[in-house]
């Protein structure tokens, strides 16, 4: 008898606790929606997937912000708007293109020549729906659905600025440089001090001997450590990170420059 009330008290319970649980309203989460750059993009999706590479892939969040000023970028908040008068006669499209390919060629008071070329980092296809995501802050969209697809088959290191009356998939070929078997792999360390200086104090410390705000102290770096990190964002097989952040892009277009980082580290 005692073993049957036992055995009743038991159902009772975890009925109550069942009955309990279900009665909460439950959510449900699911991953991102993946968008494919090849597809017929509607307009808000190609601006969805301009956010996604801002706030992944491009990791323009690490200097800039939208509401308030970055930590090392501006506030790009209503920057669609101010894109488009910038420069004279240059309209939104072309400043904010220029704005990731050249970003040097214009440069926002108080602000340093900081920012990498995103050629080295994003597809066309992906610098195309980023654009279209800046110009949607404040301003007119006018990158299309086309205008993202016509450039996925170009290299990125070929996509150029162009003038107003181009079309966006219009491209510069550019030398390739690559090192002879003749020529010295020796660095130049001033070359790799210019490098160090426009492009890496964004997370490290000007001082490479110090610990920066996001990056760690990188002097005395060696090249197989420069070359991982830089053109692929891993780290060397056995290396112990000092700080494992996986928040540093990789930047092919450095790929001539490590022997002149590595030489400047030393």
């Amino acid at each position: 008898m005692n073993t049957l009330k036992v055995i009743l008290f038991t159902f009772l319970v975890v009925g109550f606790y069942s009955f309990y649980a279900n009665s909460i309203p439950q959510t449900e989460s699911h991953p991102p929606k993946k968008i494919s750059l090849n597809a017929k993009l509607s307009e808000d999706e190609m601006i969805e997937a301009g956010e996604r590479v801002y706030s992944t892939k491009g990791t323009c969040g690490i200097c800039h912000a939208i509401g308030r000023k970055g930590s090392r970028g501006p506030d790009l908040n209503g920057v669609g708007l101010r894109a488009a008068s910038r420069k004279p006669d240059v309209s939104a499209k072309t400043y904010l293109l220029e704005s990731l390919l050249k970003p040097s060629a214009y440069l926002v008071e108080d602000y340093a020549p900081m920012m990498p070329p995103m050629a080295g980092i994003l597809t066309p296809g992906e610098v195309m729906v980023t654009v279209a995501y800046l110009q949607s802050l404040g301003g007119k969209v006018d990158i299309t659905p086309e205008d993202v697809r016509s450039v996925m088959q170009v290299k990125a290191s070929q996509v150029s600025v162009v003038p107003e009356a181009v079309s966006p998939a219009s491209v510069i070929e550019e030398p390739v440089v690559s090192a002879t078997a003749s020529e010295s792999l020796v660095g130049d360390p001033e070359k790799g001090k210019a490098v160090y200086n426009t492009l890496c104090i964004a997370c490290h410390n000007p001082d490479p001997a110090l610990a920066g705000t996001i990056g760690p102290e990188i002097k005395g770096a060696s090249r197989d450590l420069l070359e991982a990190r830089i053109l692929r964002a891993e780290y060397p097989q056995a290396y112990q990170p000092k700080r494992d952040t996986k928040i540093m892009p990789p930047m092919a277009h450095l790929a001539n420059d490590i022997e002149n980082l590595t030489e400047f580290l030393k």
